[in-house]
C-alpha cells in the first residue's frame, strides 16, 4: 500500500508540474496573441546602403504591463555582414498605448555587410519575463521575423581599392623631432592617428611599414578603441613606428593614401599624407619627392601608371626567365632571405630596451643566439647549448622569458623586465663556454 500511495503522489505532482510548465511555455503565446506583448524588429538605414557601412538592426519589445526579469538575446550569424553587439544593455522607456502605459525595451545590434547583394538576418531568438495578470512572472521563448536589406558598392570604386564608408574620417600624422639633420643611431618616432564615426575600429586602415636599406622600422602593435555614447559610436586606430638610422644618407618615407565614401554627401574623398623625407648630416638627397595626388587621378597619370606596370611586367617576366636559366648553374640567393648580422640585431636589442619593449628585445635576444655566426660554432640549439652549460637557474629564466615573450594575451612588463636583468647577471657569471669563448653579454645599458 505505501508503494501505491508513493507513485499516487509522484504521478499527481508530474502531471501538475507538466500542467505548469505548459502554462509557462504557451503564456507567452497568448499575451502575443492577445495584444499585450508586442515585439518588432527593423534595420536603419534600409534602403541605399553601401558595403561596410554601419547598419544598426533594432528589436523592441513592449509589455502592458512590466518585464519581471531580464530579456536574452540568442546570438546569432549574418551571412555576408559582421555583426557585432557593442551595446550592453537595452534602453528602457514607457509608452501610452490606448490609454495604458507600457513597458519598453530598446536592443541595438550593429551590423556591417561585407559584400553587395541581399543580406537577410535570420530570425532571433528572445527569452522574455514578463509579469501576468496575477502578477506571476511569465517565462518564455519567441523568435523575430527575418529581415532582409540589399547593400550596393558605389560607382567610382575600384575592385582592388580599400575603402571604408562613414560620416566622418579623419587621419592624423606626428612625429617627435625633425626629420632633418639625424645623426647615426637616431631613432624617430611617428605616430598616426585615425578616428571615425558610426564604424568599428577594426574596420579602419591597418597599416605595415617596410625597412629600408641603412633605416630600420619598428612597429608597436595597433592601439584600437571603440566608444559608444548616447547612440554615437565613435572608432579610433592609432600605429606607431620606430625609424632607426643604422647608416647615414637619405630615406624616403613613401606617401598614404587612404579612401572613404562619405555617407552624407555620397561622394567618395581621399586622404593623403604626403611623402616625407628623413636625411642625416651633410647627406645627399638621392632623388626628388613625387607630387602628391589630389582627388583623382587625371587621363594622363592613369596612361603612365599603364605604361610603367607594363614595363614593370616586362622586368619581372626576364629576370624569371633568367632565373629559370641559369638555376641549374648558378643559385640565386635572395638577399632579403639573410639574416640579419649580430651588430644589427645588437643596435636592435639596445633600442628596444631604451623602448622599454622587453618583448621585442627578448625576442631579438633569442634570434641572437640562434644565429648561424654562432650556429656555426656549435651545432646543437640554444637550449641544448643551455643544458650544456650546467646552469639551471639560468636555463629556468630563459624558459621563463621564451614562454612569456610568445604566450598568447596581454605579458607583464614588469615581469619580463625583471627577467631580463636577472638572466643579465647570470651571463656575467665568468664561466667556460665553449666555442664561443665569451659569456652572453646583454647590452641593457
Amino acid at each position: 500500500m505505501n508503494k501505491i500511495w508513493l507513485r499516487t503522489v509522484i504521478s499527481l505532482f508530474l502531471c501538475l508540474s507538466n500542467s505548469g510548465f505548459a502554462q509557462a511555455e504557451t503564456g507567452l503565446e497568448d499575451l502575443l496573441a492577445n495584444g499585450e506583448l508586442k515585439i518588432k524588429t527593423w534595420v536603419e538605414p534600409n534602403q541605399q546602403i553601401v558595403v561596410s557601412q554601419q547598419v544598426n538592426l533594432y528589436i523592441e519589445v513592449a509589455t502592458e504591463r512590466w518585464f519581471s526579469g531580464g530579456t536574452r538575446i540568442s546570438g546569432f550569424d549574418v551571412e555576408g555582414a559582421v555583426v557585432l553587439r557593442r551595446e550592453k544593455f537595452a534602453v528602457n522607456s514607457s509608452r501610452k498605448i490606448d490609454n495604458k502605459n507600457w513597458a519598453v525595451q530598446l536592443w541595438t545590434i550593429t551590423l556591417y555587410p561585407q559584400q553587395q547583394g541581399a543580406i537577410e538576418v535570420p530570425p532571433i531568438g528572445l527569452n522574455i519575463t514578463v509579469a501576468g495578470k496575477d502578477n506571476q512572472p511569465i517565462t518564455g521563448s519567441v523568435t523575430t521575423s527575418a529581415i532582409r536589406f540589399s547593400a550596393s558598392v558605389p560607382a567610382g570604386i575600384g575592385s582592388n581599392m580599400d575603402w571604408i564608408a562613414t560620416t566622418e574620417f579623419e587621419v592624423e600624422e606626428s612625429y617627435d623631432k625633425k626629420l632633418d639633420n639625424l645623426e647615426l643611431g637616431d631613432s624617430i618616432q611617428r605616430t598616426i592617428h585615425f578616428k571615425a564615426r558610426d564604424v568599428a575600429a577594426m574596420m579602419l586602415p591597418a597599416l605595415i611599414f617596410r625597412p629600408q636599406n641603412g633605416l630600420a622600422v619598428y612597429q608597436d602593435p595597433s592601439r584600437i578603441k571603440d566608444t559608444v555614447s548616447r547612440g554615437e559610436y565613435l572608432a579610433e586606430r592609432t600605429e606607431s613606428i620606430s625609424y632607426l638610422v643604422e647608416q647615414p644618407g637619405s630615406y624616403w618615407l613613401p606617401e598614404l593614401v587612404f579612401h572613404w565614401w562619405n555617407l552624407q554627401d555620397q561622394t567618395l574623398e581621399t586622404i593623403v599624407l604626403p611623402e616625407q623625407l628623413l636625411s642625416t648630416t651633410g647627406a645627399t638627397i638621392v632623388k626628388q619627392p613625387t607630387a602628391t595626388i589630389e582627388g583623382t587621378a587625371t587621363t594622363s597619370d592613369l596612361q603612365m601608371r599603364l605604361i610603367y606596370l607594363a614595363v614593370l611586367a616586362a622586368i619581372i617576366m626576364l629576370v624569371f626567365v633568367v632565373h629559370r636559366a641559369m638555376s641549374h648553374r648558378l643559385p640565386v640567393r635572395l638577399g632579403a632571405l639573410k639574416p640579419p648580422t649580430l651588430r644589427r640585431l645588437e643596435q636592435q636589442f639596445v633600442l628596444a630596451c631604451h623602448q622599454d619593449n622587453h618583448v621585442e628585445a627578448s625576442s631579438l635576444l633569442y634570434q641572437w643566439l640562434d644565429h648561424p655566426e654562432h650556429a656555426a660554432a656549435i651545432n646543437p640549439s640554444v637550449r641544448v647549448w643551455l643544458n650544456n652549460l650546467d646552469k639551471s637557474d639560468l636555463r629556468d629564466q630563459f624558459d621563463q622569458l621564451m614562454g612569456l615573450s610568445f604566450a598568447d594575451g596581454q605579458v607583464s612588463q614588469a615581469e619580463v623586465s625583471s627577467l631580463l636583468k636577472k638572466l643579465k647577471r647570470n651571463s656575467q657569471a665568468r664561466f667556460a663556454l665553449g666555442c664561443w669563448r665569451r659569456p652572453i653579454y646583454l647590452r641593457l645599458n
